[in-house]
């Protein structure tokens, strides 16, 4: 009963001889609440020893609507920018974007994001979509959020992504004017 207080704690685990029999580091469910909770839900666990256990994750989700499927010609219209200062995260995002067809622009600061944004909104060719890492050197996404919501435009799509909880950002980034979080 004591190891249910804990469960979800990193690096915890029953005994060492867990982790020698069955592996692992301890951060499985401690990683799964972190997911849950940052979608507003909640999870619970129910154990007996010798009989089992039960997760139940409780998410706050709306019945959604019937929608029809993008193509690819319907994706070569959007134009996006990407920012980040990781580089391989910068190039696996636009691998991914470049394979479904949508015309990207990437940016490795927020400087340099800026730039892109003032050339492409000079070219009457604005971003209909903005993937923006949170912390950067310089500019962080929510700083480049803020300008784009001040000086370009205030309907292009902002995401904000990040490898931190994004409950740390939320607040913040969602008074600047993001609109999703990944």
């Amino acid at each position: 009963k004591e190891m249910l207080t804990r469960l979800f704690k990193p690096f915890e685990q029953e005994s060492a001889n867990t982790a020698k029999q069955f592996g692992g580091s301890g951060l499985g469910l401690s990683i799964a609440k972190n997911l849950v909770e940052m979608m507003h839900g909640v999870i619970q666990v129910d154990s007996i020893q010798g009989q089992g256990t039960v997760f139940t994750v409780d998410m706050p989700f709306d019945k959604g609507q019937d929608t029809h499927t993008i193509t690819k010609e319907e994706l070569k219209d959007i134009h996006a920018l990407v920012v980040d200062d990781d580089e391989a995260s910068l190039e696996y995002t636009a691998l991914v974007l470049s394979r479904i067809g949508v015309r990207f622009d990437t940016a490795k600061s927020g400087d340099e994001a800026i730039k892109l944004l003032e050339q492409s909104y000079d070219n009457d060719d604005g971003y209909d979509v903005c993937l923006l890492d949170w912390k950067m050197p310089g500019l962080s996404g929510i700083d480049i959020t803020k300008k784009i919501r001040e000086e370009f435009d205030p309907d292009t799509v902002i995401i904000i992504v990040s490898a931190y909880g994004v409950s740390e950002c939320h607040d913040e980034a969602t008074s600047a004017g993001a609109n999703y979080f990944v």
